[in-house]
């Protein structure tokens, strides 16, 4: 039987390397704790830029050949990233401010962090070069059915983005899209240490409190002790760490703001927006809640998402894809559902729920109509899931410092602690999240 590797010495292990590991693990390593990151991918780069991003295996949790990402029991699409960077490395770009009421609502304050929050994750609205005209037409249109769409924020460092680049949901090559990526190098730089390929099975629980990971590194089993163990593996994979540590009620109940994109062909000789930049505008809806946005969706998904949905009649449109414009709504949904310890997972929706999305069924196909697209022609994809969330909150399994009322010194800073849905892009939230809770960590390690 092999001998199990001790590793200890830190002040702080973290399982998981998306947005909110990543930065946690950088700002610590800067007010000099010692942190090390366990992440059972690797900082692969592999096909970025290109569909096949999607299909590797490199930087999402893929289905297949069901789907090319995870998938619930009733069939609906999940966007689970994978990897260094996590999310963040084949996300959209979209920056949306916190709902900060929402978080004082359960003791934390999130506001003091966004100045930090927005320079560290390139946040800034679209230079006006890359607002081409199918985004005008857009904002135009959507405005007429009241869903008044704006220019909107993105994760960007825009003199290294192209005009009319709509492929980041594939991940950027060139260093235009913020990823948790580069807050992990800085990291590295500043002294954490990061182990790839290892992933992180089991609390280490000693007279009741937590001591660090049992993880399974290629194959070999090693234990990390450290002061304070924090999962970052995300709202889905964070259950089996919660679970296994003995919070049983864990993943009972998630949310994960469902969304569904509606595909329309232009009638007429004007701009289209397969051309455009991805998420240059968008309208949040608080009042009726969910958001709208145009996606710019990349034109090589249209097809294999139409085909998979409608059959190969489809395949009569292919040569339309310069007129194809596209339009997606994300719900603020109810926490029904569950997530298992071996990853299973079930979205049950309330009436509510279903309401909202009945809602932007409607607006988008509305929207499409006003700008010109063929009613005929008007399609739908199945309901996807954003980013599963609340599977572990606070409120319920942990303090306000995102630490187990059950178990001190275990801790969780990802979407699993979020109290409610967040209903938009949560990137800007969780790197806000990562230095809050980096402040409090300092402070009582």
């Amino acid at each position: 039987m092999n001998k199990t590797e001790t590793i200890e010495g830190y002040d702080v292990v973290i399982a998981g390397s998306g947005p909110t590991g990543c930065v946690l693990a950088k700002d610590l390593a800067s007010k000099g704790k010692r942190v090390i990151v366990l992440e059972e991918g690797n900082d692969s780069r592999l096909f970025l830029g290109s569909p096949l991003a999607l299909l590797c295996g490199k930087h999402t949790k893929a289905n297949l050949p069901k789907s090319m990402f995870t998938t619930t029991i009733e069939g609906d699409e999940v966007l689970i990233g994978h990897g260094l960077g996590g999310g963040t490395k084949t996300y959209s770009g979209a920056s949306f401010m916190p709902d900060f009421e929402m978080w004082r609502r359960w003791g934390v304050d999130l506001e003091p962090y966004v100045e930090q929050a927005r320079e560290e994750s390139w946040v800034s609205l679209m230079p006006e070069k890359f607002v081409g005209p199918g985004v005008l037409r857009m904002m135009e249109a959507s405005a007429k059915v009241g869903v008044p769409m704006q220019l909107m924020e993105r994760h960007a460092k825009w003199d290294k983005c192209e005009v009319g680049c709509n492929s980041s949901a594939f991940g950027c090559p060139h260093g235009g899209k913020w990823e948790g990526t580069y807050a992990a190098r800085d990291a590295i730089t500043m002294g954490a240490r990061f182990l790839f390929n290892t992933k992180a099975e089991n609390v280490i629980i000693e007279k009741g409190r937590a001591v660090g990971f049992l993880a399974n590194r290629k194959g070999s089993n090693i234990e990390v002790r450290a002061k304070a163990t924090v999962s970052s593996c995300g709202g889905w994979a964070s259950v089996a760490i919660a679970k296994k540590a003995g919070i049983k009620k864990a993943g009972n109940s998630f949310t994960g703001d469902p969304m569904g994109l509606s595909f329309g062909l232009s009638q007429s000789r004007k701009p289209s927006t397969a051309h455009e930049h991805m998420f240059a505008c968008s309208y949040d809806d608080k009042k009726n809640g969910l958001m709208f946005a145009m996606t710019g969706q990349p034109r090589s998904m249209w097809m294999p998402s139409f085909v998979m949905k409608e059959g190969l009649g489809a395949l009569r449109y292919l040569h339309r894809h310069r007129d194809l414009t596209i339009v997606f709504y994300k719900i603020h949904d109810q926490a029904k559902g569950w997530v298992g310890e071996n990853g299973a997972m079930s979205k049950a929706y309330t009436k509510q729920d279903k309401d909202r999305m009945e809602y932007g069924w409607e607006k988008n196909r509305q929207i499409l109509v006003e700008f010109g697209c063929d009613p005929d022609n008007i399609h739908r994809t199945l309901v996807m899931l954003g980013h599963p969330s609340g599977t572990v909150k606070i409120g319920e399994f942990l303090d306000d410092h995102c630490q187990s009322i059950d178990i001190p010194g275990l801790y969780f800073c990802d979407t699993s602690c979020f109290p409610e849905a967040p209903g938009m892009p949560p990137v800007l939230t969780l790197v806000c999240l990562a230095k809050y809770e980096a402040d409090y960590l300092a402070k009582v390690l």
